[in-house]
């Protein structure tokens, strides 16, 4: 989980995601959304398979918010993830895969 700022107990869901532009094996990657609300670190397979990542341990089934079963390919432990516009900071995630369509491209969760 990547937690920007102080923690927060409670969220306003009013709060609408940001945008931010990550690096991730040196590719720049623009326009992933990072969301209060989000329960998970969820990337489309597409986006794995272009960085040439790998699922290292499987993981339990998703839904999405209109209850439909969403296809978990399973996760990837420890990927190191940086800000764009602070590249010295590099944060490290569990990242949930699914078989997604790529527009949706990866939805970061914060507390």
């Amino acid at each position: 989980m990547v937690v920007f700022g102080p923690h927060v107990e409670e969220h306003d869901s009013s709060t609408a995601p940001f945008y931010v532009t990550l690096v991730v094996h040196d590719i720049l990657l623009q326009n992933f959304m990072l969301d209060l609300g989000a329960s998970h670190n969820l990337m489309a397979l597409f986006f794995m398979e272009q960085l040439g990542l790998q699922i290292t341990r499987p993981y339990r089934s998703l839904y999405s918010f209109d209850s439909k079963r969403v296809k978990c390919l399973g996760m990837i432990k420890y990927l190191v993830v940086n800000l764009a516009q602070i590249l010295a900071k590099s944060v490290l995630m569990e990242i949930v895969v699914a078989d997604i369509p790529a527009r949706f491209g990866m939805l970061l969760s914060r507390s």
